[in-house]
């Protein structure tokens, strides 16, 4: 390896340590000393799923009634007309 080569190589390396260093220091700590973690995120992803959940079911469950009604029409138009007729 040549001087060149070298020098970037520490500059990269200290450039690595200083940027990670930046990254620990600007980390929110608990009291224990650690990270905290993204738990916040978690329970922001669970709600939303939870809410969306919601209301999916109630918009299904609309719809099957619907559904429900359709197949109730039919039904009845289907003993009124006398069935399928052949020629």
């Amino acid at each position: 390896m040549n001087g060149c080569h070298l020098k970037s190589a520490i500059h990269a390396t200290s450039k690595g340590h200083r940027i990670a260093r930046l990254r620990e220091q600007a980390a929110p700590k608990t009291p224990e000393g650690g990270q905290i973690t993204s738990i916040f995120t978690i329970l922001f992803v669970i709600l939303l799923l939870a809410v969306l959940g919601w209301g999916v079911l109630h918009v299904t469950g609309a719809l099957i009634h619907i559904l429900l009604v359709v197949a109730l029409i039919s039904l009845v138009l289907h003993f009124v007309r006398g069935g399928p007729r052949t020629v």
